[in-house]
């Protein structure tokens, strides 16, 4: 985590050192003074730096620290900083002595709600309200989603739950913080008929660029909209092409992410975008990572005057051409990657074969103008 402007640096020295990081006050005119003191742990560094803040650092302080007596430093022990606090949580929760692992989502989310608590970084857990909390979390409710807010909510709880019996505040102000009324969802809208036959005029267009990708603004929208029609005849989340295996001679993909019934499944490639799979030769999303494609996405339906959609609504749009063909629920999540667990029938006496459901997927009708 960076620290913020004024507060010191915690700098990673060159070289095989012991203690390889140097804790520095604040620079004063631009010149940086003497290192406070020299760790093997940037943690250490920052908590040597907070109660430098505070007027309680000592000569050693960070021995004491290393050996975990931490009831013994002013500065951290009852009145310590939500940074702080953070660095020890992150360490206890996700470190080298952590209970258990927990997967790297979880570190993601926990990064992710910490940003939303810059206001309070560097105030001590005693000084900050409840009021202050709640307001936090009432702003994160307006402006983001309601996993981001119970994100947060979780980190706020948990970090108090940490700090009190460690007396590392006295306080139990997040302990009490309550959910606020958070913005409706945005469902995600399906691509119309109209809006997918501009995409099919766009994808059939002849460049003379890569078929890859493009390189002028012709090219790049004529790539782009032969991935967007990929990705709505095959139902692939975004984050699945970056690993899809691609058989072209038996026609079919074989990957997926996030649920076991969606990973590694096997999904007939569509006949009409054979071609363009085919002109794709197993690089996907243009070359580019998903954010790059996103942007890249976002100007090509701008371009042809369609819809901000996402790469998401391709997935709503194969659910919908699905259900429209007649194709039945069952087979429905099977293509789709859900579960059929709580489908007795189908889940445990359903039987489909990839030319079954070959046979399936074609009945989507594809005009192309």
């Amino acid at each position: 985590m960076r620290l913020r402007k004024g507060f010191g640096s915690v700098r990673k020295l060159t070289g095989n050192r012991r203690n390889q990081y140097a804790v520095h006050p604040p620079k004063v005119n631009g010149v940086r003074p003497k290192a406070i003191c020299y760790t093997d742990d940037r943690n250490i560094g920052v908590c040597v730096l907070n109660a430098w803040h505070n007027g309680a650092y000592y000569p050693g302080m960070e021995l004491d620290l290393k050996e975990k007596r931490l009831d013994e430093i002013v500065g951290l022990s009852r009145s310590s900083t939500f940074y702080t606090v953070f660095q020890l949580y992150w360490s206890h929760r996700f470190g080298e002595s952590a209970s258990k692992e927990l997967k790297s989502s979880s570190k993601a989310a926990a990064r992710s709600a910490w940003k939303q608590m810059e206001p309070v970084w560097y105030k001590t857990m005693d000084e900050v309200t409840i009021f202050e909390l709640q307001e936090i979390i009432n702003r994160t409710a307006k402006e983001l989603s309601k996993t981001t807010v119970t994100r947060l909510i979780c980190l706020i709880k948990g970090m108090y739950k940490f700090a009190v019996p460690r007396e590392l505040c006295r306080k139990e102000a997040g302990l009490y913080i309550e959910t606020p009324k958070v913005k409706e969802e945005e469902h995600h809208e399906a691509f119309t008929d109209e809006e997918i036959e501009r995409l099919w005029k766009a994808a059939l267009t002849v460049t003379s660029e890569p078929e890859i990708s493009g390189t002028d603004e012709t090219g790049c929208v004529t790539a782009t909209a032969r991935m967007i029609l990929t990705m709505i005849y095959s139902g692939y989340r975004i984050g699945a092409w970056k690993n899809i295996e691609t058989r072209l001679d038996e026609a079919v993909f074989i990957g997926g992410v996030k649920t076991d019934a969606g990973k590694n499944r096997m999904v007939p490639i569509h006949s009409c975008i054979l071609d363009l799979v085919a002109k794709m030769n197993g690089v996907y999303l243009c070359g580019k990572s998903e954010s790059q494609f996103r942007r890249d996405m976002m100007k090509t339906l701008n371009t042809l005057k369609i819809r901000m959609l996402t790469p998401h609504s391709c997935r709503h749009t194969y659910h919908r051409l699905l259900e429209r063909a007649g194709v039945n629920e069952a087979d429905r999540k099977r293509l789709m990657g859900h579960s059929l667990k709580g489908d007795i029938t189908n889940g445990t006496y359903g039987h489909r074969g990839l030319e079954e459901l070959r046979a399936e997927i074609e009945k989507i009708r594809v005009t192309k103008r």
